[in-house]
């Protein structure tokens, strides 16, 4: 029904997430230390229930870290989740997850494309034994993974025979765009000693920048729409 707000997340395979992250933040030696010695003293490094990283999806959908040991927990919070939200999508099957989206928001095809950036040329591969570690140490968000991926799996079979016609027509389609839009790395910058890459469209026409656009430049453009002003700039300045 129109009017009614829709709860949408995102989830991302635990191990792919701790891996890119490790790489990100060129923390790989130290990540993979840290892992194996937690797996063997998990108490001693629970950091009072603050760690950022560990179990950190399920964290983030509101389970507090010190109660995801406990696995029936856990699955409670997995189900009331599973309630809240309309749909959870995956990180993994980008793609499919939109076209999901795209029917429950009724949008069209052009509401969902989106341009590849920030993407490495070289991804590091882990080993099956540092993989079990991860699932061992990230267990709660392995859980979570694995039931909200076969609830997307399960969504796409209610979708019925029209889902592969619709995902090959958009795989086309956004790889027309892709190529017409297309980006450049224009600006690289220190921010927090971390390196960022602003991006600009090779295409001039106002489609194509705003889907160059990254979060904080929506961010602004939105805030800048409400608050013709200012008022929201200045606020944002002295943060």
């Amino acid at each position: 029904m129109e009017g009614i707000p829709k709860y949408i997340t995102i989830l991302r395979e635990p191990a792919a997430q701790i891996e890119s992250h490790m790489n990100f933040f060129n923390h790989r030696e130290r990540v993979m230390k840290g892992i194996k010695l937690f797996t063997k003293h998990p108490s001693k490094f629970e950091n009072g229930g603050k760690a950022a990283s560990r179990n950190n999806q399920i964290s983030d959908l509101g389970l507090m870290l010190n109660k995801t040991s406990n696995e029936t927990t856990v699955n409670a919070t997995i189900i009331k989740l599973d309630k809240e939200f309309d749909l959870v999508l995956i990180a993994e099957c980008f793609d499919e997850s939109l076209l999901l989206l795209k029917r429950i928001l009724r949008w069209s095809f052009d509401d969902i494309l989106y341009l590849i950036k920030n993407q490495r040329m070289h991804r590091e591969t882990i080993t099956d034994e540092f993989r079990q570690q991860i699932y061992q140490w990230s267990r709660a968000d392995v859980l979570l993974y694995q039931y909200f991926n076969g609830t997307l799996w399960r969504r796409v079979q209610q979708y019925g025979p029209q889902f592969e016609d619709d995902l090959v027509y958009f795989r086309r389609y956004l790889h027309e765009i892709n190529r017409r839009c297309g980006t450049s790395e224009t600006v690289v910058k220190r921010f927090n000693k971390l390196k960022k890459i602003e991006y600009n469209s090779k295409n001039g026409s106002i489609f194509c920048q705003h889907l160059a656009y990254s979060n904080m430049d929506w961010y602004k453009h939105i805030a800048a729409r409400q608050d013709p002003s200012g008022t929201t700039k200045t606020h944002l300045s002295h943060h």
